[in-house]
């Protein structure tokens, strides 16, 4: 029997998934390593494995909730030609994600929180 392998960007983008839900959760600073691993369903140094920090793990995380929101957003603003209706209807999905994805609204405050503590720092 040959050993499973195992899909590196696979396995790092369920662990930001799993990121996500914790940071939306409980803020960046109440969430820890042990609470992403446990949603992720591995060991808490796997996610060390393919992250070297928190801050890193928030960061790839943020980008995956980026992409999902362009792409929902690119798609939709395909068909509209008029500049201001196109900009209009941008912000009303931009602001729509956060009804839509119930991780947006914690999400967004977990980043906001990294950014204010760095600038403190």
């Amino acid at each position: 029997m040959s050993p499973k392998r195992v899909d590196r960007n696979e396995k790092r983008i369920k662990i930001g998934l799993a990121a996500l839900e914790v940071f939306a959760k409980n803020g960046f600073q109440a969430s820890s390593m042990n609470q992403v691993a446990r949603i992720a369903g591995i060991g808490k140094g796997t996610i060390y494995e393919y992250f070297a920090s928190k801050q890193e793990l928030i960061s790839f995380s943020m980008s995956l909730f980026i992409e999902k929101a362009e792409v929902q957003v690119s798609e939709s603003l395909a068909t509209i030609i008029d500049p201001r209706e196109k900009l209009k209807h941008y912000f009303f999905e931009v602001l729509g994600t956060s009804k839509t994805d119930p991780r947006a609204t914690g999400l967004l405050l977990a980043v906001l929180e990294t950014l204010l503590s760095s600038n403190l720092e």
